[in-house]
């Protein structure tokens, strides 16, 4: 007998794992069928799951905010094979896309790239779950190309206002202390120079017959 099962978490508060079952190799049917990695419709397969939750969650905003943050995470851990990941929307570039090679490509056209707990409207966020459902925003490796694009169009989603980018501060304070320490060592320098002066001062007013100096020697 050949086949294979998927399990998943029923609901968002589930800590079960997810699971594949095969007999003789009968997952190739995805990869050379569906032509999809098993793991990747295992976690469209827990995506589906989760989100039927539609009677506790329906079509409000903060319903929907619940559903893309938790679709969002979990294909964030999938994509990853790590559980210690997480979303960065103000730096998403740096972490994410060129720190672990990952992208959420597919991410619809008007929809805000923003935190979903920053989403007001209804109506793209409602856009954006339901392609989070569907698959055509997801989670994945990127190649060279596809990183080189998705960063290109993120640009100009900052560049149009649809997504915000940390900018890092200019080092301001590093530079201040550097150049403090500098001046610092300057003034120490000046001071042990002043020093030495001053002694080498006493020295010589010693020698003209000052107080403990020998004094000129009388002639008899």
């Amino acid at each position: 007998m050949v086949g294979f099962a998927l399990f998943s978490r029923g609901h968002v508060h589930d800590s079960a794992i997810p699971v594949i079952i095969e007999s003789w190799g009968a997952l190739d049917f995805f990869r050379e069928v569906l032509k999809r990695d098993p793991t990747d419709v295992s976690t469209l397969f827990e995506l589906w799951c989760v989100s039927r939750e539609k009677g506790a969650w329906g079509d409000t905003l903060l319903g929907m905010q619940k559903e893309c943050t938790e679709m969002i995470k979990t294909g964030l851990v999938a994509a990853a094979k790590k559980t210690k990941v997480a979303m960065n929307y103000e730096n998403y570039i740096k972490s994410l896309v060129e720190g672990k090679n990952l992208g959420l490509v597919g991410w619809p056209e008007g929809v805000e790239f923003k935190r979903m707990s920053k989403q007001s409207a209804v109506g793209p966020l409602r856009i954006l779950r339901d392609a989070l459902k569907a698959g055509t925003c997801r989670w994945k490796v990127l190649t060279p190309t596809e990183k080189a694009r998705l960063i290109a169009q993120f640009k100009e989603m900052v560049e149009s206002g649809e997504a915000t980018e940390k900018v890092r501060k200019p080092k301001a304070k590093a530079q201040a202390k550097k150049g403090e320490g500098a001046r610092g060592k300057k003034s120490m320098r000046e001071a042990a120079q002043k020093k030495k002066a001053r002694a080498g001062g006493r020295v010589e007013r010693g020698g003209r017959g000052g107080r403990g100096g020998t004094g000129a020697r009388k002639e008899g």
